[in-house]
């Protein structure tokens, strides 16, 4: 199993609501704004995936994809693949 991060970059000018539409389906498609009940900073998201080492590229391209058909026409995606964490106490 593997844990991923997404971070999306909508290019350009866009407003708070693409943004709550960003999160929405970001949700819909289990990637989550928090870890360990921490939120994680704007527009970082986590997911689990059951495959030791998914396409990273494939992921990203994917999200991509349905980002600009649904949601905000340009956008940037950082997917990061966790082999480890750690978080402070607050």
């Amino acid at each position: 199993m593997s844990q991923l991060f997404a971070r999306v970059e909508l290019l350009g000018s866009p407003d708070e609501k693409a943004y709550e539409q960003l999160h929405q389906y970001m949700s819909g498609m289990n990637w989550y704004k928090k870890i360990s009940g921490v939120d994680l900073p704007h527009a970082v998201y986590q997911a689990q995936f059951q495959q030791e080492h998914p396409d990273l590229l494939a992921v990203a391209n994917g999200l991509k994809a349905e980002i600009q058909r649904m949601i905000w026409t340009r956008a940037l995606i950082l997917i990061v693949r966790s082999v480890d964490w750690a978080k402070t106490a607050a």
